[in-house]
């Protein structure tokens, strides 16, 4: 019985029917999981949603950010490419041999029979090299504690290849039978499989031809029916997760804010699947499994609990088993849920030792190839653990009382805020209210002593310049970064509220600042709360000056110098150039770079609270990071951040490598002037 004959036909219709059937019914289901997740406004700006699906849907723009991506790319397209030809092949079930002749005759169908196998032939390569990659290779980013991911993705790449292989095998013996005519004469792989029915009698090519579209067109199918249950769900979900990304308009650190004023609120942060949003429920789904947020992790690469890849993997299936559960029992988990849907989100399916680990640095967002936003769900766990439950890392709680009395996380008195400024040309608000632009210090540049230098040598730049500035002295206040992305989002918001009021007082509209993580919270988070200013980290800042002829470096700062990119200056906020561009503009300056830089640049382990936080587990983030740096050569490194640069001198008199000089842009920059 050949494809297009009665009952092939019918019994294929039977089939196909069944097969669309089922995998609407599992679409449907996995959409209804979705609508489990609290709201979440994505539907502004349509039209630029619509232009991320042509470029990372159709252009696999974030995939080809590397070299990997390349063999994905390939294996897109050409099931793209392999999906219209299965029409045909679905036309085929149908369709008699003469209207099967007709339809396959002409330069057009022999054109597209070519692209097919063109298609199908880097598909069958890019699979084996991935499969070798994953299997001999096995690089640090596809190491899984699933043991059933390898399995998977075996079965998958091998289906694949066996779908494939029996398409070429059909169109082979149909250039035989005559029903194609001569439409492989631009397909030369199907005419090499053609090649293979050389002189066999009809009869038998019949057997075969009905024997390798059946094989063909149910793999097909069967395809169809698993890709909602496998790790290859993403290929469903990934064109959606496209269009609801997160927008460039909206910051990459810029976190979600709590209403401490509605009365209705039972609780804060998240601990169950119903709190996460059905945007964040979505990025589960649309999870690729590639393994590359894991590859970048400085949590991951420094034997820490946390890899991205596997929360996030963890969470999918927590979210769609105890989904279809809550489904099955109208809101009630059933007692006989399988166990993965029974275990509680936070100790249970993601344990709290990786929600602590994280340093909000977002290697894993930028590495995202899908755009899942991690650290925006984490911080909400943090949120669900320290106000819901008051479990934290027992440091944090002197941190977070000193925040609380004194406005920076070290029991000095807020009154001492002012005091690194004593001797200094810095005038406070209060003897120059006018002042043009507000020098934010910030904690750590008005209480650590190696930051009060930064501070000082900023100041001298300055008024070098002719700035017209003031500082707040006694009345600044925490900025709100430590104890927002550490989780108590209602001590974070005292703090702000309390700077936006002081900001106002003076009528501040300019903005200043020699830390990333204030100048990333006071540029983004702020107008949450009402307060929207312009925003200068300083190392932009004094290029603007440089460039504008009001500094003028003069004095060689000889040597060789290694930048140290912060995330939250680097990845969060863009800003790669400046930095550099200052550092060359200092004469006597050779700059080189460490092994992992720009964009690709490797945390120091102090974001996302982690300054305030003993790190017991694995090796320090910031003693990897200065074996990177001493690697380069330089006896100078050159941060942009205090935080940076407590940490990494604290790396240094790790590994015994105290002639090894941390100095700030601001201090190079000082010198030369």
């Amino acid at each position: 019985m050949l494809p297009g004959d009665f009952p092939t036909n019918l019994i294929f219709g039977v089939v196909l029917a069944a097969t669309l059937a089922f995998f609407g019914w599992t679409l449907w289901r996995l959409i209804r999981v979705l609508r489990l997740g609290k709201p979440e406004n994505r539907f502004d700006r349509p039209g630029r949603r619509v232009a991320n699906v042509f470029a990372y849907f159709f252009g696999q723009a974030s995939v080809l950010k590397e070299p990997a991506g390349l063999g994905h790319f390939c294996i897109f397209w050409g099931f793209i490419v392999i999906s219209l030809g299965t029409l045909e092949t679905f036309i085929r079930g149908f369709a008699s041999d003469w209207t099967y002749a007709r339809l396959v005759g002409g330069a057009g169908y022999a054109a597209f029979g070519g692209l097919l196998d063109l298609f199908s032939a880097a598909v069958i390569v890019a699979i084996v090299v991935g499969l070798f990659r994953r299997f001999a290779v096995r690089p640090f980013r596809l190491r899984t504690d699933d043991p059933g991911a390898p399995r998977d993705a075996a079965l998958i790449l091998t289906w694949i290849l066996v779908l494939v292989a029996f398409m070429w095998l059909a169109r082979g013996v149909e250039a035989h039978l005559g029903h194609a005519g001569d439409a492989l004469r631009w397909s030369p792989v199907s005419r090499l499989f053609a090649g293979l029915f050389a002189g066999a009698p009809a009869g038998a090519l019949r057997v075969q031809l009905a024997v390798y579209w059946w094989v063909h067109t149910l793999l097909i199918l069967g395809f169809l029916a698993y890709i909602p249950y496998s790790k290859h769900l993403h290929i469903l979900m990934a064109l959606p997760n496209f269009v609801f990304k997160r927008l460039p308009s909206t910051p990459r650190a810029r976190l979600s804010i709590i209403d401490f004023t509605d009365e209705t609120a039972t609780k804060f942060g998240k601990d169950e699947l119903t709190d996460l949003t059905w945007k964040q429920i979505l990025d589960h789904y649309a999870c690729t499994e590639c393994g590359r947020c894991q590859n970048e992790c400085p949590a991951s690469r420094t034997d820490k609990p946390l890899s991205p890849y596997m929360l996030v993997h963890h969470v999918k299936e927590h979210a769609i088993r105890k989904g279809y559960a809550l489904l099955a029992g109208k809101g009630e988990l059933p007692e006989d849920a399988p166990e993965i849907a029974r275990k509680p989100l936070i100790g249970g399916v993601v344990g709290t030792d990786e929600i602590w680990s994280c340093t909000t640095c977002g290697a894993c967002e930028q590495a995202c190839p899908v755009f899942i936003e991690h650290i925006q769900e984490i911080v909400d766990l943090r949120r669900s653990l320290v106000m819901m439950q008051s479990s934290f890392p027992s440091e944090v709680q002197a941190a977070f009382k000193n925040l609380e009395t004194n406005s920076n996380p070290w029991q000095i008195p807020w009154s001492d805020r002012g005091q690194w400024a004593a001797g200094l040309d810095a005038p406070t608000y209060k003897e120059k209210p006018g002042a043009e632009w507000c020098f934010y210090v910030g904690c750590l540049g008005a209480f650590d002593d190696r930051a009060r230098k930064v501070s000082a040598a900023f100041v001298s730049l300055l008024n070098k310049a002719g700035v017209d500035f003031a500082i707040l002295a006694e009345e600044e206040k925490c900025c709100g970064d430590p104890a927002r992305r550490i989780g108590n989002e209602y001590l974070g918001q005292m703090q702000v509220q309390a700077n936006v009021e002081v900001f106002a007082k003076y009528g501040v509209k300019k903005i200043l600042t020699t830390c990333p993580h204030c100048f990333n919270t006071l540029a983004h988070e702020y107008p949450d709360f009402g307060g929207a200013y312009e925003v200068w980290h300083h190392a932009t800042f004094l290029r603007e000056l440089l460039r504008q002829g009001r500094l003028t470096p003069r004095t060689p700062v000889a040597g060789r110098l290694v930048y140290h990119d912060s995330c939250y200056l680097g990845r969060h906020n863009g800003i790669y150039d400046a930095p550099r561009e200052l550092l060359r503009a200092v004469p006597g300056v050779s700059l080189t770079e460490a092994g992992r830089h720009g964009a690709k640049g490797f945390c120091c382990g102090a974001g996302g609270g982690r300054m305030w936080m003993e790190e017991t587990l694995g090796t320090r983030i910031n003693e990897d990071r200065a074996a990177e740096l001493i690697g380069a050569g330089a006896p100078t490194v050159a941060v942009a951040c205090p935080f940076c640069m407590t940490m990494i001198q604290d790396g240094m008199k790790a590994h015994d490598r105290e002639d090894v000089t941390t100095l700030d842009l601001a201090e190079i920059l000082d010198r030369s002037c």
